[in-house]
């Protein structure tokens, strides 16, 4: 029988606030961190705000993760679920997280640096 899973193990999103956090940390703001990273003040903006990316923007989220030296699932939720891999040229970070609907793997793979992009 499969565990049903309840409300209390559903991550929620915490995006805006780590953020936040991670900004005030490094003394930045939205204009710097778009400067940076090349993401648009508005899309920083509106997270920061409490405004979920949507798929299209996961380039963009890979890009903070990169950074600011964090995972994809510690920016998003402020958990680790997955394992951090050392070896820049292959697997990044990979896990996988259970919802309501099922199980769901993530895997990403560096292409390229920051520097590169």
């Amino acid at each position: 029988m499969e565990k049903k899973i309840s409300l209390e193990e559903v991550p929620v999103l915490r995006l805006g606030g780590i953020l936040k956090k991670k900004m005030d940390t490094k003394g930045l703001t939205i204009s710097n961190l778009s400067k940076d990273c090349g993401i648009s003040r508005t899309t920083i903006h509106n997270w920061i705000q409490g405004i979920g990316p949507s798929a299209s923007n996961i380039p963009s989220l890979v890009k903070l993760c990169q950074y600011f030296n964090v995972s994809l699932e510690y920016l998003l939720f402020g958990k680790e679920f997955s394992t951090r891999f050392a070896n820049k040229d292959e697997i990044v970070f990979q896990g996988k997280y259970n919802d309501f609907e099922g199980i769901y793997y993530v895997l990403i793979k560096r292409e390229t640096t920051l520097k590169n992009i």
